[in-house]
C-alpha cells in the first residue's frame, strides 16, 4: 500500500516539477515579445505648444493635433501653420478730424477665413476670427488656397499658400466694405 501512495505521487509530482522547470527556462524563447511594455513618461513638444506621451505596445509618441498620416513614406508628418491678419473699412463715409468713425462689434465676428485644398474648390477648414480680425490655422504640408467670407464688395480674393512642417506662413486680406 505504501509503495502505491509513492507511486501515485510520483505520477502527479514529476508532471508538475517538469511544467514547473519548462515554463521557467523553455518558455522563454517561446513568449510573444508583441506584448505591452511600460511606457517612460517622457513627452513630446509639438508645433502647436502642446505635448503628448508614449503609446501602444512600442511605445510611440501619439500623434500631436492635427498631425496627419504621410501615406507615401508611412510616418507622421509635423503641421505647420497659416497666421493672418484682416483688415475691414471703411466704415463711415466721411471721415471727420476729431469724430472717429467706430468700427461695428460684428465686424469681424461674422467672417470666417476659409481654407480650400489645393484644387481651390474643396474646403478643408473653416475658422472663425477673433475680435481683432487676427487667425491662425494649423495644417499639415501642403498648399492650400484662403479666403475670408463674407468679404466685402464681390467674392473676394483667394490666395494660394505653402504649408511647411514646424513653419508659419502670413496671409493678410484686406476687405473693402464699399462705404464711400
Amino acid at each position: 500500500m505504501k509503495t502505491k501512495t509513492m507511486l501515485l505521487t510520483l505520477a502527479v509530482l514529476v508532471p508538475l516539477l517538469v511544467l514547473a522547470v519548462w515554463s521557467g527556462f523553455g518558455m522563454g524563447a517561446l513568449k510573444n515579445t508583441d506584448e505591452p511594455i511600460a511606457c517612460t513618461m517622457d513627452a513630446k513638444i509639438c508645433p502647436d505648444g502642446s505635448a503628448v506621451g508614449r503609446t501602444g505596445p512600442k511605445c510611440e509618441f501619439a500623434p500631436c493635433p492635427n498631425e496627419e498620416n504621410n501615406t507615401s513614406s508611412g510616418g507622421r508628418v509635423a503641421a505647420g501653420y497659416i497666421v493672418g491678419q484682416v483688415t475691414i473699412g471703411p466704415f463711415c463715409p466721411v471721415e471727420q478730424a476729431g469724430r472717429p468713425c467706430t468700427m461695428p462689434s460684428e465686424a469681424y465676428s461674422t467672417r470666417n477665413v476659409i481654407v480650400y485644398e489645393s484644387n481651390g474648390t474643396t474646403i478643408r477648414e473653416k475658422v472663425a476670427l477673433d475680435n481683432e480680425g487676427t487667425f491662425k490655422i494649423t495644417l499639415g504640408p501642403g498648399t492650400y488656397w484662403v479666403q475670408i467670407e463674407p468679404a466685402g464688395i464681390g467674392p473676394g480674393e483667394k490666395k494660394q499658400v505653402t504649408v511647411t512642417s514646424f513653419e508659419t506662413t502670413t496671409v493678410n486680406f484686406d476687405i473693402d466694405t464699399g462705404i464711400r
